[in-house]
């Protein structure tokens, strides 16, 4: 499991978790939710032991996807994850 959590303050949304995600994190997440600006966190809450790459870079021998122990698509759907929260705290306005 990898935890997930976020916060709304006026337009601004911030998602925060223990890992150390890619920029597509981020990049999708203010694609995804254009009415918010997108504040993200790395490192919350968690020693920040695990990398989370896109899943198309599992098919490479690189640092981050030999030292990850998430399994590929896991950033793919914590980002599905953290939009479907953020879209429902926007709709809690």
């Amino acid at each position: 499991m990898h935890r997930l959590w976020t916060w709304r303050l006026g337009d601004v949304v911030i998602v925060g978790h223990p890992g150390e995600a890619f920029s597509a994190f981020q990049t999708q997440l203010r694609r995804r939710l254009p009415r918010a600006a997108v504040f993200t966190l790395n490192l919350v809450n968690g020693p920040g032991w695990v990398y989370l790459p896109p899943e198309h870079l599992y098919e490479h021998d690189a640092y981050q996807v030999c030292q990850t122990t998430l399994a590929a698509g896991t950033l793919e759907r914590l980002t599905d994850h953290a939009v479907a929260r953020a879209l429902s705290l926007q709709e809690d306005q």
